[in-house]
């Protein structure tokens, strides 16, 4: 490429060098290493949703030469919002070397780079494309003639990192042979029926194993368009012959985009012979579509929309839009309040069934009933959408009627006085607050006042952050909901993703020869899988949480399964870091995925389990110490250190019994079956 000296010096620096920092946990980031074929070592990430999928982009793609996490730190020079100049020593998250260039790429989730655009315009923008830049970071690259690039988590096609991460085991390593009879009798049948669903070739060629399938898939002699649909969905995923990969089509046939099923729902936007629409409402029988060009309104019954779509005269031309209510709609949804959208929902429930079969639901009166539809139809009109006619609207006034120096008191006591670690009782900071008034010449307003106003200022988790730390706080924290299945939490098959934390069980045990010796509570290991909630192995110990107990849990592992999980999440314990440990994961190709500290939701399959051992198997057995949760009423003829009699040995072989047999027939709850 012809860069200088200096240029390939500093190329050779990176790539000698060590990564410059360990990537740590924040409050809700995921971390890791990836173990790259590619590379030859493991692969620091900073995040599982962004950074993760962007260097098993970079292991598949052919372009990549290497890359390196964390490189060296570089100066980056720019002017703030105020018109200061900043000087920031900036770690990228990765340095790649590809076949015609080289250079520098930090990756970050898009919300996240719209918030720093509005901090640092000058670090961060966006150019006419749409694509994010860091000037100054371009600044400093083009002095040795290389590049640096932002990836926004917008570009990742979760469709395609789900596939690539299912495929992971056939391209990882090299074992993949195909018997020659196989592959000819699966691609004659691909061949012969292009545009065949992997379920329908499954079915069809019980001589040809899944493994077969997916292995033909990643060599390219038949064709699957995997940015499209996950192959777990094998009723969608449409198999051709090698000979189309360079063609989304086989001959004769319409465009595969002009076929795909289309979920009719308002605020859609499709194509219908080269003119554009907006679906306005789905209704019972029939489907109304708005003209983008003249803004005509035309019915179209449901049948006939299908048929349509069917034969790809009408096909989608983008997501729905979240600017396509007027603001004056968009104000009202938005101010809504949650027992007015429960209004709103139960309202728009009878209205649905009320359309629909003409039937008056119950426990509502007809005027009130004709009011609702009244409201509908108007908003239906107006606004393009029924359902915010059906919001109720604010009663009362939200103003408080507390002269304003009254109210700014009470707030610096409640922030000074109440939300502190002294834990004052809320009549404590009341009676300061009394006091206060009293002294600058106000009325005080009554207690009851005075507890609302706290509970209104601050939220359960910020009282409890406040006065007790946020370790306490953590179980009042809100949970956060995942609305897309881009990537699913628990992965799209067993011995994808895997879970392995310690417990101290709850029972007593003893000697096993001298029988009145007493040696305490052991510690389990278990190794969960997410995908099925199965127990997959679990190790018994005296020794606390160690490497040998994670070593012994994945050698049992091997022992019943003879295989190993793709993806291991631990937590932040010190044994997890073992050099073990992790030379064992980066010899046989495991990622490592360590969760946030002190935030045991993100491993709530194995956190469950451990509550559910205890309540099922151990609180069943003698010994056990659940009367020591309330020690003051444990006396000597109820202690369990005087009533144990289960030594090590005899409760490993019970509970491998209960951990392999018993638990893995009981149907699981959350999946309505049994979890083999």
């Amino acid at each position: 490429q012809k860069l200088s000296e200096e240029a390939v010096a500093l190329i050779e620096r990176i790539r000698t060098s060590e990564p410059s920092r360990k990537v740590k946990s924040g409050r809700l980031n995921v971390v890791g290493k990836y173990p790259s074929c590619k590379m030859g070592f493991t692969v620091q990430f900073e995040s599982h949703r962004v950074e993760l999928p962007y260097v098993i982009e970079l292991e598949k793609n052919d372009d990549v030469l290497e890359y390196y996490d964390q490189p060296f730190p570089i100066k980056l020079q720019y002017e703030a919002v105020t018109g200061r100049k900043v000087t920031v020593n900036h770690t990228p998250d990765f340095f790649v070397i590809r076949s015609n260039n080289a250079g520098w790429v930090e990756c970050k989730p898009e919300e996240e780079l719209l918030r720093l655009k509005e901090e640092s315009p000058n670090r961060y923008a966006l150019d006419e494309n749409g694509n994010w830049r860091c000037p100054p970071g371009e600044v400093y690259a083009a002095k040795w003639n290389l590049t640096y690039t932002l990836f926004s988590s917008k570009s990742i096609n979760y469709t395609y990192q789900r596939n690539l991460t299912l495929l992971e085991d056939y391209w990882k390593f090299d074992h993949i042979n195909i018997d020659p009879k196989i592959y000819m009798i699966a691609v004659t049948l691909i061949t012969a029926k292009p545009g065949i669903t992997l379920l329908e070739a499954i079915n069809t060629l019980h001589e040809v194993s899944v493994d077969d399938w997916y292995v033909l898939i990643l060599t390219g002699d038949i064709y699957v368009n995997l940015s499209e649909y996950p192959l777990v969905e094998a009723d969608k995923v449409k198999l051709y012959a090698g000979k189309y990969a360079s063609a989304l089509k086989p001959p004769d046939t319409k465009p595969l985009g002009k076929s795909r099923p289309i979920e009719p729902e308002y605020g859609l936007k499709i194509d219908w012979d080269g003119n554009r629409y907006m679906i306005l409402n789905v209704g019972a029988s029939s489907i109304t579509l708005k003209s983008e060009v003249d803004g005509s309104v035309i019915p179209l019954q449901n049948v006939i929309f299908e048929d349509l779509v069917k034969q790809g005269e009408i096909r989608a031309t983008g997501t729905i839009s979240k600017s396509v209510l007027p603001e004056e709609a968009q104000s009202i949804l938005m101010s809504a309040g949650v027992s007015q959208i429960k209004k709103a929902n139960q309202r728009a429930a009878s209205i649905e069934r009320y359309l629909t079969t003409k039937k008056k639901p119950q426990y509502v009166k007809d005027r009130t009933l004709r009011r609702w539809v009244k409201s509908y139809r108007e908003a239906e009109q107006k606004w393009g959408s029924g359902y915010i006619g059906l919001i109720p609207k604010k009663s009362g006034s939200p103003a408080s009627k507390l002269p304003l120096d009254v109210q700014n008191l009470m707030a610096e006591i409640i922030k000074e006085d109440f939300a502190d670690l002294r834990q004052k009782r809320i009549y404590a900071s009341y009676a300061t607050f009394s006091n206060r008034c009293v002294e600058r010449g106000m009325d005080a307003p009554c207690y009851k006042t005075f507890a609302k106003a706290i509970k209104e200022k601050m939220s359960t988790y910020e009282r409890e952050k406040a006065r007790r730390g946020r370790r306490a706080a953590y179980n009042c924290e809100e949970f956060i909901w995942y609305l897309n299945c881009d990537q699913p939490r628990h992965g799209d098959r067993p011995w994808e993703l895997v879970h392995i934390d310690h417990t101290e069980l709850d029972i007593e045990l003893v000697h096993s020869k001298k029988r009145n010796k007493n040696l305490g509570r052991p510690w389990a290991t278990f190794m969960v899988d997410a995908y099925s909630r199965r127990l997959l192995a679990t190790y018994l110990s005296f020794d606390p949480p160690s490497y040998r107990s994670i070593m012994m849990v994945m050698r049992e592992c091997v022992r019943l399964h003879s295989r190993l999980p793709q993806t291991i999440v631990v937590d932040n314990g010190k044994e997890f870091h073992s050099i073990y440990f992790e030379k064992l994961l980066a010899f046989y190709g495991i990622t490592k995925k360590s969760r946030p500290p002190a935030k045991s939701r993100f491993s709530s399959v194995c956190e469950r389990l451990f509550g559910t051992t205890n309540t099922a198997f151990v609180h069943n057995l003698t010994g056990n110490t659940q009367i020591m949760k309330d020690p003051r009423i444990a006396t000597k003829s109820v202690n369990p250190k005087n009533l144990a009699i289960w030594d090590i040995g005899r409760l490993y072989t019970r509970l491998q019994n209960w951990a392999y047999v018993e638990y893995d027939i009981r149907e699981h709850s959350s999946l309505g079956e049994c979890k083999w």
